[in-house]
């Protein structure tokens, strides 16, 4: 039993720097692309990117929202939500449980 604890417990803790990593990069990618769609660079690629932002937003909402990690402070983030609602519904109606 006290094995079978173990083993799991160290897969968790893997998994769990697994997804920190995997946040780490997206952040990355993201906060260095953004400056180039503000400045007009990609905007043949705008429904693409926004549609999976959108979806990347309600996916990681979810989550943090499950995980009782979304405080007031993020409220600034609503309004982009609502707009993202708005502009690219389908991504707002896949994640949707």
């Amino acid at each position: 039993m006290t094995a079978d604890i173990n083993k799991k417990r160290e897969q968790v803790a893997d998994q769990y720097k697994v997804v920190a990593r995997l946040a780490e990069a997206l952040a990355v990618v993201h906060r260095e692309i953004e400056p180039d769609i503000r400045d007009g660079r990609m905007t043949r690629l705008l429904d693409m990117m926004g549609e999976r932002s959108a979806r990347i937003m309600e996916t990681l909402g979810d989550v943090l929202n499950g995980m009782d990690a979304v405080c007031d402070e993020d409220a600034w983030m609503d309004p982009i939500f609502e707009a993202a609602h708005e502009m690219f519904p389908v991504a707002a109606e896949e994640t949707a449980p």
